[in-house]
């Protein structure tokens, strides 16, 4: 009979520990790194080098240099002689797979010059490892079309063409056609729309929401002093018929264009390139039970380790936590790093009748505590020398002794009434001070 009980008792059911997002340890290196959302951000203003210890599969955006804005060789004072805005930097976006230990080289390119007579300057490529994008066209001088680039350059005034974007082509489009006459430079987004730059194109790579790569403005006559640049760090191109001045250079680290010129005045330079490469990055977690099948009635220690801060699906907020369940239950907890990088894994807690569980488990219940509920003072009876810690519902240890076989006498007196926990091997006892 006894047999037959120990048989049927002791099915054994398989406790799965599932984990929802692959760990792996944040060691690359590279530009500045920064963290949001989840994700480890290496942003690269200058050029450098990536490197990775480990396979990674990472997201990118690589922005060219923008075109400097192009200034009129028309008679001086005569604003009628406009250059066209500088063509935006191309952008390219996409996903890697890397290789373990290796290294990937990045570039960044710079802003084209600002001119005061000429085309201005095309801007200068970007790139990460294989990928590049092309600087920007620089605008054009009165009577000239603008350069070709990432995004194409917009004409001189009294010129009937542009320079073309998306140069050398890639598949999506890198970039937009300028406009002519004066008109702005292409941008990321949209080609120009008369004398305004061209929109830039938006990405969160970067943990929030930015434009880049907006076309320089055009320095075509118009009813307001400037020309608008291409929202993504396009500079505005400067009308200087009635309102004398330079044209806006682009931002920097944006690709944007600068903003073209008239007679006597320079144009804007362009804005440099930018490459930001991420990842998604996840501490590496891990989570235990004292007991992974227990009975009813009794409780069982859940531990994660690993990262800074732990949330369970419990409420608890600890890194160890109690917990008896009275029926099989999952136990979930995400614990995230100093950085926000998080990762969450489940443990599924198994539990049994277990109808005559003294005679089943012979010599596992080697405690006897009482009284319970005790007003601080407790007798421990054991029967062999163990060690027991105590613990409070927050986790933090009151008291750890070694016990005698026999009698023991615990003292929790100046201890506030509240639920503690006494853990004894994998045996976790809970103890009500009243």
């Amino acid at each position: 009979m006894k047999k037959q009980f120990k048989k049927n008792c002791y099915l054994f059911l398989l406790v799965l520990i599932t984990v929802f997002v692959t760990s792996r340890t944040i060691a690359q290196t590279g530009g500045v790194i920064t963290y949001s959302n989840g994700y480890a951000i290496h942003t690269f203003t200058a050029g450098g080098q990536f490197f990775t210890p480990t396979t990674l599969n990472v997201e990118y955006l690589v922005v060219g240099g923008g075109g400097g804005g192009g200034a009129t060789n028309g008679p001086t004072g005569g604003g009628h002689y406009n250059g066209g805005g500088g063509g935006a930097g191309g952008v390219r976006t996409g996903t890697l797979s890397l290789s373990a230990n290796a290294t990937y080289s990045v570039a960044v390119g710079v802003g084209g010059n600002s001119v005061t007579l000429g085309n201005g300057g095309d801007g200068g490529a970007s790139s990460f490892d294989a990928v590049v994008s092309a600087g920007g066209g620089g605008g054009g001088e009165y009577g000239a079309a603008g350069n070709s680039g990432g995004s194409g350059g917009g004409a001189g005034r009294d010129f009937g063409s542009t320079g073309s974007g998306n140069t050398p082509p890639t598949v999506p489009p890198q970039g937009n056609d300028g406009y002519t006459g004066g008109g702005g430079g292409g941008g990321a987004g949209a080609a120009a729309v008369s004398r305004d730059g061209g929109s830039g194109s938006s990405s969160v790579i970067s943990g929030t929401l930015v434009f880049y790569a907006g076309g320089g403005g055009g320095a075509e006559m118009g009813a307001t002093p400037s020309s608008l640049g291409g929202i993504g760090g396009g500079g505005a191109g400067q009308n200087s018929l009635d309102f004398p001045g330079d044209g806006t250079s682009g931002t920097p680290n944006t690709g944007g264009g600068g903003g073209g010129a008239g007679v006597g005045w320079a144009s804007g330079s362009g804005g440099s390139g930018i490459v930001i490469v991420r990842y998604s990055c996840v501490p590496t977690i891990s989570v235990s039970a004292s007991s992974n099948t227990i009975c009813v009635g009794e409780t069982v220690t859940l531990s994660a380790s690993g990262a800074s801060s732990y949330n369970w699906n419990t409420g608890a907020i600890a890194g160890t936590i109690f917990v008896n369940p009275n029926v099989s239950s999952n136990f979930s907890v995400t614990g995230t790093d100093q950085n926000g990088c998080s990762q969450t894994k489940v443990i599924t807690i198994m539990v049994e009748q277990c109808t005559g569980i003294d005679q089943l488990v012979e010599g596992r219940k080697y405690l006897t505590v009482y009284p319970n509920p005790n007003h601080g003072a407790l007798v421990i009876e054991t029967s062999n020398e163990s060690e027991i810690t105590i613990v409070n519902i927050l986790g933090q240890v009151l008291l750890k002794r070694q016990l005698v076989q026999g009698k023991n006498e615990v003292d929790l007196t100046s201890s506030p009434r509240g639920i503690y926990f006494l853990k004894s091997g994998n045996q976790v006892y809970k103890i009500i001070k009243e």
